[in-house]
């Protein structure tokens, strides 16, 4: 008996312990790793959500860009991290889906990390240079159909290559792909004309569309976007099906439940300060937030519907 009641006692203690550790969390400036280099939209959106974020827990939050290998090294990161919460993956398509869905043996298993929270889903638009004699998107298979292969298109990231692959198997075109480490390099080379076409996200290219520098043709998102009202969804110009990339923020394993929850409400209480809001959909995100349940079956949801696009397209490891 006695040593039941101690046994029941370490159990008590242990997550008392847990509970505090959630409690007085943090006790140093918290580290955001982005699988981006700086400067690109998803790069500006993370360094919103840690200000906000920094606010909220009263200590600094410092952005740390971990870009390459399409997200793995900073995956790899924060998989190493502690459980404490100093660690965090601003987890996009690119480290969570594309690494492990496109790698013979995958590095990770995505469902390892600790889910936090959702927070957004995320508009990939498709672009066009305006020497391009092309203003919708239909005017874009016509001219692609009558010119198989000769058109360049710019993608970067997980997300927009499936993009491009399902828009190009449904209209029955062949275009070539660039690829680009980001959107920040394949926009300029669409600027300058070197590509006639990009999916890319929408802070990367619509203050270029404002100002008649590019064309935005369709945004792959299921509803128009907030950032760009006028552009019509893919849906609208004859090819369903499209449903958007997204980014939310996960822990290292093993992170206790009370602190993912404590984060995850942090986190969507930020998310709905009006001024952070405005500052994300003028990146092109369309602001969600969940709980970390939520996101870990929204991340299981996705993995097999990724899966099955990567399987049925065909699609490869980017180059």
């Amino acid at each position: 008996m006695r040593r039941f009641h101690a046994a029941a006692l370490g159990i008590v203690l242990a997550l008392a312990s847990i509970s505090a550790g959630a409690q007085q969390y943090p006790t140093r400036p918290v580290r955001l790793v982005v699988p981006l280099a700086a400067g690109g939209p998803s790069d500006s959106a993370a360094r919103v959500v840690g200000r906000a974020f920094s606010q909220r827990i009263g200590q600094p939050v410092i952005i740390d860009n971990r870009a390459g290998a399409d997200g793995a090294i900073a995956a790899d990161l924060v998989l190493r991290a502690p459980p404490d919460g100093h660690t965090l993956l601003w987890g996009s398509t690119s480290p969570l889906l594309g690494v492990p869905l496109l790698s013979k043996k995958p590095p990770y298993d995505p469902t390892t990390f600790s889910p936090i929270s959702l927070i957004s889903r995320n508009s990939l638009f498709l672009y066009s240079h305006p020497g391009l004699p092309v203003k919708t998107v239909s005017e874009l298979i016509d001219y692609a159909r009558a010119n198989p292969d000769k058109l360049y298109y710019a993608t970067s990231t997980f997300g927009d290559v499936v993009a491009a692959a399902m828009f190009m198997k449904a209209a029955g075109i062949s275009m070539t792909r660039v690829p680009y480490k980001g959107a920040a390099f394949a926009i300029p080379d669409l600027l300058a004309g070197r590509v006639q076409v990009a999916v890319a996200p929408g802070s990367a290219g619509l203050p270029y569309v404002k100002d008649g520098r590019l064309r935005a043709l369709a945004v792959f998102l299921p509803e128009r976007s907030s950032a760009a009202p006028t552009v019509p969804t893919m849906a609208e110009s004859g090819i369903p099906g499209f449903k958007g990339v997204w980014v939310g923020v996960f822990g290292p394993p093993n992170m206790s439940r009370d602190l993912t929850e404590r984060l995850s409400r942090e986190l969507n209480a930020l998310l709905q300060q009006p001024e952070v809001r405005a500052q994300l959909n003028q990146l092109g995100l369309e602001v969600a937030g969940s709980t970390p349940q939520a996101l870990a079956a929204y991340l299981e949801e996705e993995l097999a519907r990724f899966g099955r696009i990567v399987r049925e397209y065909k699609i490869a490891a980017q180059d």
